[in-house]
């Protein structure tokens, strides 16, 4: 009669939720590109809809957890980590027979069981099922891991690792179990008067020799022996005597340790086969190309200490070269033009990464990647800018105008692409260090040949003073991107800047406005007369200069942002009698006039400051695209 009670208790349960379909994923540690990282990717189980967010935190617990372990904090970005949120009709994990007398069944999407195996704490979830799971969802995946929502102590691993994540030790027992499932590291400990009769074991943490036969035969981690102390510890994979280990604690044996040495280095290992190429070589080996442009390797990006660049022309090391980190990855490039200026032929450039750490030991000094290595000769690109001119002539602060110039390439050989900066400059020296007001950029350019264009740019409205006088110029290669024997060439003034009219463009420059009457307040608009019969409109915004909206990159950003007022008038939804002549066509003078007319207000206590924005815009008969040649602002201070 208990068996079927029991038999009718399982019948009743909810129907599963089906496990093998899409659910909510998310990429929560981006480590780099899948194709090139070791992804993991963690379900749960046992977590009902509502209690998604736990297992969230769950998982935010686990990921911190690990990346602050060795050596995983040394190559967090060699990893990506993701979160599938599987939902379960019901909480928790089995507790079957035998290991439980009174057991308790629960319906839960991967089937997650305490007592596999007859062991209590071997917490294990469908391989199959679990593995499915993972593929539909991040189909790049390498290894899961599978935490449950069950409070009582557990985990335990083969294909998959799966462990409680409720307990207090769970981080560090998932931790432990991806040394199985990832790593294929064996466990440490044992059981007592067990004694181990079999040959050499596969796992490299644990063997079937002692200390003098591991050295004799330099075979398992001889390399480690005396360094860290390592040695050989008998007791290890379930056996206390016939196995050794390499030191007394770690990891595979106790939670709440390091990992060992050889555990460690299985591990860095392990992390550097994934990433089996950089992720981005520029040029492309083997060339040949000219040594002026910079050569450059991205890799994953270490969370302590470097990876040494080892830059080589004809097998003699010259440079480490420039190291530069962006988010998860480091790139690493060199320019070998310096230093074959004025040799003859070719020459080739290797370069060799050395991954400076005490983790790994089987070679030294280590280098995980093969060296990539090119065919480089000694000629150079050398540009030079020719003819600057304006295109479209500014007169004013915020103006768009446009510069015509040629830029050629004198040299012996291409280059990489590069950029030609417009500057303005309070000076005629001009350089870098002056605001940048556009660019351009130009593709690799042939011996001989030249790139002649019309560029975009605009004067800008704020950190101008009538206390100079302006410069326009123009830089080839202002990033530097390629390497040049004479660079006197790449720097040119454009001719014909005439004073800048500094003024607003909106007048007056300010008005101060009581809130308790009514009052009509009107708006010049002097645009010019170059800019007769363009299309105009103001907008009133409560946000100030500074938070602008992007526009894009013909236009740029705007020094204002459309915030709802300005949304308001735009679609017609503030019109008269409030709003009148905020848009429409400049007359032949390139003027207006607006009219807003503010009706009595509340007293708020404090001044307000509303914020009037003005631009023109322009259409392009050839091509239909919209410029906008003018923006302005001028504050409308109201108070009470």
């Amino acid at each position: 009669m208990r068996h079927l009670l029991l038999i009718l208790a399982v019948a009743l349960l909810p129907l599963a939720l089906p496990a093998q379909q899409m659910w909510p994923t998310t990429k929560v540690h981006d480590g780099g590109p899948s194709n090139n990282r070791l992804d993991i990717v963690i379900l749960g189980d046992g977590y009902t809809a509502g209690q998604i967010p736990l297992f969230h935190t769950h998982v935010t617990n686990f990921i911190n957890h690990l990346l602050g372990v060795t050596p995983y904090d040394r190559y967090p970005n060699w990893i990506n980590i993701w979160r599938v949120d599987v939902e379960s009709a019901q909480s928790g994990a089995d507790h079957p027979a035998p290991c439980y007398s009174n057991p308790i069944l629960v319906n839960t999407a991967l089937n997650s069981k305490y007592c596999t195996g007859g062991t209590q704490r071997c917490v294990t979830a469908d391989t199959a099922i679990s593995l499915a799971t993972a593929f539909l969802n991040v189909p790049e995946y390498d290894k899961v891991v599978v935490l449950v929502n069950d409070p009582e102590y557990g985990g335990c691993a083969s294909t998959i690792a799966t462990s409680t994540a409720v307990h207090s030790a769970a981080n560090e027992v998932i931790t432990h179990e991806m040394g199985h499932s990832v790593f294929s590291l064996a466990d440490e400990y044992w059981s007592n008067g067990t004694t181990y009769t079999g040959g050499e074991l596969a796992q490299v943490n644990v063997t079937n020799q002692d200390a003098a036969s591991i050295a004799a035969t330099q075979t398992k981690w001889h390399s480690w022996l005396g360094i860290e102390n390592v040695n050989a510890f008998e007791g290890g994979r379930y056996y206390q005597f016939g196995i050794w280990r390499p030191r007394n604690q770690c990891k595979m044996r106790s939670l709440g340790q390091t990992f060992c040495p050889v555990c460690r280095e299985k591990i860095t290992e392990t992390l550097w086969s994934k990433v089996i190429v950089p992720d981005a070589v520029t040029p492309s080996p083997p060339g040949p190309y000219g040594s002026g442009g910079a050569f450059s390797v991205t890799l994953p990006a270490l969370g302590n200490g470097t990876l040494v660049a080892h830059w080589l022309l004809d097998g003699q090391e010259v440079s480490q070269g420039t190291t530069t980190t962006v988010g998860n990855q480091t790139t690493y490039s060199f320019v070998p033009g310096p230093f074959l200026a004025g040799s003859l032929g070719t020459s080739n450039l290797d370069l060799v990464i050395e991954d400076d750490t005490t983790y790994y030991r089987k070679a030294s000094p280590w280098e995980p990647l093969s060296t990539l290595s090119w065919i480089v000769t000694d000629a150079a690109p050398d540009y030079a800018v020719q003819n600057p001119s304006f295109a479209t002539v500014p007169t004013r602060r915020g103006e768009l105008f446009t510069i015509t110039d040629t830029v050629i390439n004198g040299g012996a050989t291409g280059g990489p692409p590069i950029r030609v900066g417009y500057y303005l400059s309070t000076d005629t020296n001009i350089t870098t260090s002056d605001r940048l007001i556009g660019f351009r950029t130009i593709p690799s350019l042939a011996p001989g040949a030249s790139s002649t264009a019309t560029t975009p740019c605009r004067i800008p409205i704020d950190g101008l003073s009538t206390l100079f006088n302006y410069h326009v110029g123009v830089i080839v290669d202002d990033e530097g991107a390629a390497y040049e024997q004479n660079e006197a060439d790449n720097v040119a003034e454009v001719p014909g800047l005439p004073a800048l009219d500094l003024s607003n463009t909106l007048s007056p420059d300010a008005l101060l406005v009581p809130y308790g009457s009514p009052q009509t307040i009107s708006f010049v608009f002097d645009a010019g007369a170059a800019h007769a019969g363009e299309d105009f409109y103001i907008f009133p915004s409560a946000t100030a200069p500074g938070a602008g909206t992007d526009f894009g990159v013909f236009v740029g950003t705007a020094p204002f942002t459309f915030d709802p007022l300005s949304f308001m008038v735009t679609d017609g939804t503030l019109g008269p009698p409030f709003f009148n002549g905020f848009q429409g066509q400049l007359d032949a003078s390139g003027q207006t006039v607006a009219t807003l007319f503010k009706p009595a207000l509340p007293n708020p206590g404090a001044g307000t400051t509303l914020w009037f924005f003005a631009l023109t815009t322009a259409t392009n008969p050839s091509d239909g695209s919209v410029s906008v040649p003018i923006l302005s602002t001028v504050p409308i201070l109201f108070f009470f």
